[in-house]
C-alpha cells in the first residue's frame, strides 16, 4: 500500500467515525424525547456496548483470514442499511422506538469494532518495518477520531435546529455510503495469515499472555477504571446538559466539540512534553487529570463549568492514551499483536456496558452529578492500588556479596 492509499484509507475511516457521532447525538436525544428517563439512558448504554466484547475477538478471528479493507467495507454497507431500516421502523412502529433505537446503537457498536481492529491491522501491514511511516499513520488514525468527534457531533446539534433527530439517521447512513465508495479506491490485498490460530485457542492465548505480564496487567485494569468513569459521563451527558443544566439539544454537541480541541491540542503538545517528562509520567498526569476532573463535576455550577471540567478529562485522556498504546506496543510480539490485542480491548472495554448498568441501578437513588461522583471515587482506589501493585517503578535490589 502506497503513502497516498493509507491517507484515502485513513480518510474513510474519518467519515465512518463521523457517521458514528452523528449517531452517538440523535439516538440519546431520541430516546429521551420518545419519553425516556435517566433509566433508559442507562440501559441504552449498556446494549449500546454489550455487543461490543464481541466484535473484537471475532474481528481479530476474522482479520487472519481476509483483508481489513475488505471488512471495514462490509461494515460500512450493513450499518448504511441500519440507519435506514431503523427510520423506517420509527415511522411505522414509534411505540417501539427505545427497542429500534438501542438495536440500531447496539449494532452500529459491534460493527465499529470491526472497524477500529481492521484500521489497526491494515495501516501496521501496511509500514511493516518501516517504524516512522507506521507511527505516522498510527497518529492520523487517531487524529482522524479527534477530528470527528470535533466536527461530527457539533455539526449534528446545528443541522438537528432544521431537522428531526430520526432524520440524522438518514444523514448518518449518507455518510457510511461515501465511506463505503472511499474505501473502493484503496487497494486491498487477497493474502492471509499462513496457519491462523484457531477462535478459541487465540483468546486463551490472549488472556494467558496478559495474565502473566505484570504491565499489561495494570494497564488492563487503569483503562478499565477510567473508561468506566468515561462511559457514565458520557451517557449522562444528554441529561445533564439538557435537564440539570437546562441547555437546549445543541449544546450537547458543543460539549463534543470543545472535548475533541482539547484532545488535539493535548496531542499537539506531546513531543514538548516528553521533552521534560517520562513516558510513565505522561500517563500519571493523564490519569490524573481524569480523576480530577470526574471528581470535581459534581461541584460545576453551571453548564460551562461542567464542560471546563469535561474538557479537562479528555485532555487528560488524550494524554494517557499515549501512555496505554505505547507500552503496550513494546511487550506485545509482533506476530500476536491482533490475538493478543482482541482480549485487550474486551477487557478495556467491558466498563462500558457496566457503566450503563452503573446508570440504571442508581438512577432512582442519586442525581446524575451524584453518579459520577461515586464512579471518580471508585476510579482514585482502583487507579492508586493497580499503580502500587503493578505499575510502580522498583529499584533494583542490589546483589548480595556474601555468598560470592
Amino acid at each position: 500500500m502506497t503513502q497516498l492509499s493509507a491517507r484515502v484509507f485513513i480518510f474513510s475511516i474519518f467519515l465512518s467515525f463521523f457517521a458514528t457521532q452523528f449517531l452517538l447525538f440523535a439516538i440519546p436525544l431520541a430516546v429521551l424525547g420518545n419519553g425516556g428517563t435517566v433509566s433508559s439512558l442507562g440501559a441504552l448504554l449498556s446494549i449500546e456496548w454489550l455487543p461490543v466484547l464481541f466484535a473484537f475477538p471475532l474481528s481479530g478471528f476474522l482479520l487472519a483470514r481476509m483483508n481489513g479493507v475488505y471488512i471495514a467495507r462490509i461494515a460500512h454497507v450493513i450499518r448504511a442499511g441500519l440507519c435506514l431500516l431503523c427510520y423506517q421502523l420509527l415511522i411505522v412502529f414509534p411505540d417501539f422506538s427505545f427497542f429500534h433505537l438501542s438495536m440500531l446503537a447496539g449494532s452500529c457498536a459491534f460493527l465499529m469494532g470491526f472497524v477500529r481492529m481492521s484500521s489497526d491491522s491494515v495501516i501496521s501491514q501496511a509500514f511493516k518495518g518501516d517504524e516512522e511511516n507506521m507511527a505516522k499513520h498510527h497518529s492520523g488514525l487517531q487524529k482522524a477520531e479527534l477530528a470527528s468527534l470535533l466536527l461530527g457531533a457539533s455539526l449534528a446539534g446545528t443541522i438537528s435546529i432544521w431537522i428531526s433527530k430520526e432524520t440524522l439517521l438518514l444523514v448518518a447512513g449518507g455518510i457510511f455510503i461515501l465511506a463505503l465508495f472511499v474505501t473502493l479506491l484503496v487497494p486491498a490485498s487477497r493474502s492471509v495469515k499462513k496457519n491462523p490460530k484457531p477462535f478459541w485457542q487465540g483468546i486463551r492465548f490472549g488472556v494467558g499472555y496478559i495474565y502473566h505480564n505484570k504491565t499489561l496487567k495494570g494497564i488492563v485494569a487503569i483503562n478499565f477504571s477510567l473508561n468506566l468513569m468515561i462511559g457514565v459521563i458520557i451517557g449522562l451527558n444528554p441529561i445533564v446538559v439538557t435537564q440539570v443544566f437546562n441547555q437546549t439539544d445543541a449544546y450537547l454537541g458543543y460539549l463534543s466539540f470543545a472535548g475533541g480541541i482539547a484532545s488535539l491540542i493535548a496531542l499537539t503538545c506531546i513531543p514538548l512534553f516528553l521533552k521534560r517528562v517520562s513516558m510513565q509520567m505522561l500517563g500519571g498526569i493523564g490519569a490524573s487529570l481524569c480523576i480530577i476532573a470526574g471528581l470535581n463535576m459534581v461541584m460545576a455550577f453551571n453548564y460551562y463549568s461542567y464542560l471546563l471540567l469535561f474538557v479537562l478529562y479528555l485532555m487528560g485522556l488524550a494524554l494517557y492514551n499515549i501512555y496505554n498504546r505505547t507500552e503496550r506496543a513494546k511487550v506485545i510480539p509482533t506476530e500476536d499483536f491482533g490475538t493478543v490485542m482482541g482480549v485487550f480491548y474486551v477487557l478495556n472495554l467491558v466498563s462500558l456496558p457496566l457503566s450503563g448498568g452503573v446508570i440504571y441501578l442508581a438512577a432512582e437513588k442519586l442525581m446524575p452529578l451524584n453518579i459520577i461522583l461515586f464512579v471518580g471515587m471508585l476510579t482514585l482506589v482502583l487507579s492508586l492500588s493497580v499503580y502500587m501493585a503493578y505499575l510502580r517503578p522498583r529499584k533494583a535490589t542490589p546483589v548480595s556479596t556474601a555468598s560470592l
